[in-house]
C-alpha cells in the first residue's frame, strides 16, 4: 500500500485523532512459517531479535532511505510502504555504527569505525569495491565520485585509502599539529586538511606546504567554495570572543572576506560545528555550537540570507540536512530542541515543536513526507501536519521489519 492511497483510505477525518490513537495495523515481513501447525507456539519459540535504528540518508531525488543499524546492518527502504528491498551485512558487529555517502554513478560509499569501507549499488547494496583506512575518531571526506576516502587518525594522523578490489594498505600522512577537518572539492581533484593555524593541500600521497592562516585565528572546519575558495569556520569556546568565517584564496591562504557570526553569548563559547555549501543557491550554511544558531548567508557579499536561532546552547554541534531541490531545510544537534523543519528560502520555522523526540530529521524527495529516527525507530510523518504515518521497526534476520500504520496522514 503506498501513503497516497492509505491517505485516501484513512480520509481527512482522522487528522484530529492523530496524535491520540495508537497504531491501527501493523504487518510484518518477518511472519511466521505458514507450514507449521502451531503458529502462535512458534512466534513464541522464534521471537524476532529487534535493532536500533542508528541513522537514514534519503537517496537524492528518490523517496528512498539508506537505513543503519547499531550493529551494523544496512538497508534499502522504500518511503511510500517502509518496506525494505535489500541489506548489506559486510559492517555486522556488536558496536559497527556506519557512515553512509551517495557518490556519482547511483552508488554508495559505507564507512564503519574499524575503517573498513565500500562501494555499493544503491540499488541492490552489493559491494563494487573497498577501502581500508583503519580505525579512528576523527573527521572523514569521501571523493565524490567514491575513488578513495580521507579519515583522521590519532588526531595528528590522515590515512587515505584508495578504491581496490582486496584490501589494500592505506597511505599514511603525519601532520605536525591536531588536524581539526578533512575535505574532497566537489570535482575531487582536491583534498585539503585543516590545522588550527593554516592547512595542506594533499596530492599524489604527500601533503603539501602548510598554508598559514590570520595569527590568531583558531581554525576548526573547512569546505570548498567551488575550486578557488575556502571557506574556514572559527571558534575557541571562549564566550567573549567573536565566531567567524573566513573566505580564503584556496591556492595562497589570503583572505577575501571574514564573516562574523551574530549569536547569543554562552558559557561554553561559540565554536563553528558545521560547515557546507551549497552550489545550488550560492548559500554557505553553519552551525554554532553552544550558541544555539544555524544561520545562511552569501559567501560573496556577506549578507546574511536568515538565521535559525534556538535560544540555548548545544555543545555537540548543530547542523542542517537540504535535500536537493526541497523547499525545505532540517536541523540536527545533539539535544532534541535542536530538531525542527525550516523554510529553505526564509529561515521560517515549521514544525513547531512536533520533531522534538527525533534523533535524525530529513526529508522525502517531493517535500510530502518528513523522514527521522525516533526511540531507535524509523518514522514517517506528514510534513503539513507533521502526524505520523508509517513506522518501521528493524529485526535480524534478512529483510525482516514490522511496519505499523497510524491514522494521520493526509
Amino acid at each position: 500500500m503506498t501513503i497516497r492511497s492509505l491517505h485516501m483510505a484513512l480520509g481527512a477525518s482522522s487528522l484530529a485523532l492523530c496524535a491520540l490513537l495508537p497504531p491501527i495495523a501493523l504487518s510484518s515481513t518477518a511472519g511466521a512459517d505458514p507450514a507449521l501447525p502451531n503458529q502462535d507456539e512458534a512466534a513464541e519459540e522464534e521471537k524476532p531479535i529487534e535493532l536500533d535504528t542508528f541513522s537514514c540518508h534519503v537517496l537524492e531525488g528518490q523517496n528512498v532511505a539508506i537505513v543503519t543499524t547499531t550493529n551494523g546492518l544496512i538497508r534499502r527502504v522504500e518511503l511510500d510502504s517502509l518496506e525494505a528491498t535489500a541489506e548489506a551485512r559486510e559492517h555486522v558487529g556488536p558496536e559497527s555504527w556506519v557512515l553512509v555517502r551517495e557518490v556519482e554513478g547511483g552508488r554508495l560509499v559505507t564507512l564503519d569505525f574499524e575503517g573498513r569501507g565500500y562501494v555499493r549499488s544503491s540499488k541492490t547494496l552489493k559491494p563494487v569495491g573497498r577501502f581500508s583506512v583503519g580505525v579512528g575518531y576523527g573527521a572523514a571526506a569521501f571523493h565524490p565520485a567514491g575513488k578513495s576516502i580521507a579519515r583522521v587518525r590519532n588526531r595528528r594522523e590522515i590515512a587515505v585509502g584508495m578504491l581496490s578490489e582486496a584490501p589494500t594498505d592505506p597511505v599514511v600522512l603525519k601532520c605536525a599539529g591536531d588536524v581539526k577537518d578533512i575535505r574532497y572539492s566537489s570535482d575531487g581533484k582536491q583534498l585539503v586538511a585543516l590545522l588550527e593555524n593554516g592547512y595542506h593541500f594533499i596530492e599524489k600521497g604527500k601533503l603539501g606546504e602548510l598554508i598559514t592562516l590570520p595569527v590568531g585565528f583558531e581554525a576548526r572546519m573547512v569546505e570548498f567554495i567551488g575550486d578557488k575558495k575556502l571557506a574556514v569556520g572559527s571558534g575557541n569556546g571562549d564566550p567573549e570572543a567573536p565566531v567567524e568565517v573566513l573566505i580564503v584564496d584556496a591556492k595562497t591562504g589570503t583572505w577575501q572576506r571574514v564573516i562574523e557570526a551574530p549569536y547569543q553569548a554562552a558559557p561554553l563559547g561559540g565554536i563553528v560545528s558545521s560547515l557546507r555549501f551549497h552550489p545550488e543557491s550560492g548559500r554557505l550554511v553553519f552551525g554554532i555550537s553552544s550558541a544555539g544558531s544555524v544561520l545562511a548567508v552569501d559567501p560573496d557579499t556577506g549578507e546574511f540570507l536568515w538565521d535559525i536561532n534556538f535560544g540555548g546552547g548545544n555543545p555537540g554541534g548543530i547542523g542542517v540536512v537540504h535535500p536537493k531541490g526541497s523547499k525545505r531545510c532540517f536541523s540536527h544537534g545533539m539535544t532534541a530542541q535542536h530538531r525542527a523543519a525550516f523554510s529553505w528560502d526564509t529561515g521560517k520555522r515549521l514544525s513547531a515543536d512536533r520533531l522534538h523526540g527525533f534523533s535524525f530529521v530529513s526529508g522525502t524527495a517531493d517535500d510530502r513526507m518528513t523522514i527521522g529516527v525516533q526511540h531507535g525507530r524509523l518514522i514517517l510523518v506528514d510534513s503539513e501536519t507533521y502526524a505520523s504515518v508509517l513506522r518501521r521497526v528493524e529485526y535480524a534476520n534478512p529483510l525482516a521489519g514490522s511496519v505499523a500504520v497510524f491514522s494521520g496522514g493526509r
